[in-house]
């Protein structure tokens, strides 16, 4: 998986679900897209005031524009899930689908601002990886323990164990407490290393460089140096955590993680 979109696949969970389709308390994978989209920005709408949810390209300018983006995503997502599940590499759980959106729906504004970068225990069963490291993928849900790396589209990866803060990610991931960044080394060289998470109130530039997940009171102007500080997602004083600069992908990790890869994915089909 190339940087870009290793970076973007570290987060993941999700959302509410009203009127789920799917029957017998199970979500399936065609409906998936569709109920999840409705639940991200729902939930997205509820925590934000229009005018700050419109500021991230991703939920803006209103919540049926953030449904269609989502669901676009997250189509792309169940294709290639589909062709997983026939390849051996990955199970999509629509009943655990279900309880994760379940849980999701119940959780306070304040627990999404305060919990970005958490995964729910009632999610991870949703996508259950089948490949060991070493093994062919295409997303990072086909591995076990791992991240995929050079997966795209109708392109295959190889399953590679994520690495530590000082390791080399320019063709690996890093682990949950760390983060990759690029620019130049120790050495006088230039290439991309792992970096310990940051805590709440160190300055940032990304909301993966920080602990708590949201880089806040960046330069809505992207002038440079364009510095932030690590908090909450969306900063004090209001109860959004999607705003763009605090949250790019909102809340828990899961769904919200794959639609921000599948973006990815899809501006790299088109060039």
């Amino acid at each position: 998986m190339v940087p870009a979109l290793k970076r973007s696949v570290t987060l993941f969970s999700f959302l509410a679900v009203v009127g789920c389709s799917g029957g017998g308390g199970s979500i399936t994978l065609d409906d998936m897209p569709a109920e999840a989209s409705k639940v991200l920005c729902t939930k997205a709408y509820e925590c934000c005031t229009p005018m700050e949810a419109s500021k991230n390209p991703q939920y803006g300018p209103d919540q049926a524009s953030c449904e269609t983006k989502v669901r676009s995503g997250l189509d792309l997502i169940k294709n290639f899930t589909a062709q997983g599940e026939t390849k051996g590499r990955v199970t999509y759980n629509g009943a655990q689908m279900k309880t994760c959106l379940d849980v999701y729906a119940k959780k306070t504004c304040t627990e999404l601002k305060r919990s970005a970068n958490d995964m729910l225990a009632e999610c991870t069963g949703a996508f259950e990886p089948k490949v060991a490291v070493g093994g062919v993928c295409n997303l990072d849900t086909e591995c076990i323990s791992s991240a995929c790396q050079g997966g795209s589209i109708n392109v295959e990866g190889v399953c590679k164990a994520r690495v530590a803060a000082g390791a080399d990610c320019e063709e690996a991931s890093c682990i949950e407490s760390a983060y990759c960044r690029s620019g130049s080394l120790p050495d006088g060289g230039f290439g991309s290393l792992c970096n310990a998470k940051r805590a709440d109130g160190e300055a940032c530039q990304t909301n993966e460089e920080c602990t708590t997940g949201g880089c806040n009171g960046r330069n809505p102007d992207g002038g440079m140096p364009n510095m932030g500080t690590c908090g909450e997602r969306g900063g004090p004083g209001t109860t959004c955590y999607v705003t763009d600069g605090c949250s790019s992908t909102g809340g828990f990790s899961l769904l919200a993680a794959l639609v921000a890869a599948a973006a990815i994915l899809l501006r790299r089909r088109l060039v």
